[in-house]
């Protein structure tokens, strides 16, 4: 009996932490996806930071805002001036591109993450998720996160060439018609065009993939300009 009553307390101590450890374990998880692709999308990071409303949305202080700017101008250098130096680089020099390239993403990360915490580098990565919206189903840290099969990964690609397609009929309409009074117009009808590509490839996906990708990409980023949430629809 005694011995019955341990498992069972073993089963019941299971059932309550099991969740909790299971979250923790995706949290880490999430953090390591964020971590892997930020060298990779480094550039197009930095790019946001100066961004008074993205240093509003990680609530960084006079002192950080100043740092950041001033690491973002300094690294903007860096990779101007190793693009320049690689600027005709042979197909033998483009590892060597590479690796320099990862260096300073390097580099630079490891500044960014002595100026903010890494929730808050995280965030910025986020909100950048959000405003690809749908693109980021494309990338491959993604697609190995999600588990995506070949078949979901072919109507994802078909659902980003109709958009394509309908988008190049917008600009040749655009070029023709040429009038500025109409622009308010044409954007709309491109907001309406990007929307239903993000709600068709985002519908690919299973209910379980669906929540593991909000999870990664948090809670809803609403520009001040906008009331429009930036989370997929």
């Amino acid at each position: 009996m005694k011995s019955r009553g341990i498992v069972v307390a073993i089963v019941m101590q299971f059932i309550v932490t099991g969740p909790l450890v299971a979250d923790e374990m995706n949290t880490k998880a999430s953090g390591d996806l964020h971590a892997k692709m930020r060298l990779r999308i480094f550039a197009e990071l930095t790019g946001r930071i100066p961004d008074k409303r993205i240093q509003d949305e990680i609530k960084a202080d006079l002192a950080t805002r100043q740092r950041l700017n001033g690491l973002v101008t300094e690294f903007s250098f860096a990779r101007q001036a190793l693009l320049k130096e690689f600027a005709s680089a042979t197909t033998a020099e483009l590892k060597e591109k590479e690796r320099r390239t990862r260096e300073l993403h390097e580099k630079y990360d490891a500044e960014l993450r002595g100026i903010l915490t890494v929730e808050q580098i995280e965030r910025v990565q986020q909100v950048y998720f959000q405003e690809r919206g749908s693109e980021t189903l494309r990338e491959p840290e993604i697609i190995e996160w999600l588990d995506l099969t070949i078949p979901q990964q072919r109507r994802i690609l078909l659902v980003h060439g109709e958009r394509s397609q309908k988008m190049k009929a917008l600009t040749d309409e655009w070029q023709k018609v040429n009038d500025t009074t109409r622009a308010a117009e044409f954007q709309d009808r491109k907001n309406k065009i990007e929307d239903e590509r993000n709600r068709n490839a985002f519908n690919v996906l299973t209910g379980d993939q669906r929540r593991k990708y909000d999870d990664l990409i948090g809670k809803p980023y609403v520009s001040p300009k906008s009331s429009d949430t930036r989370k997929a629809e």
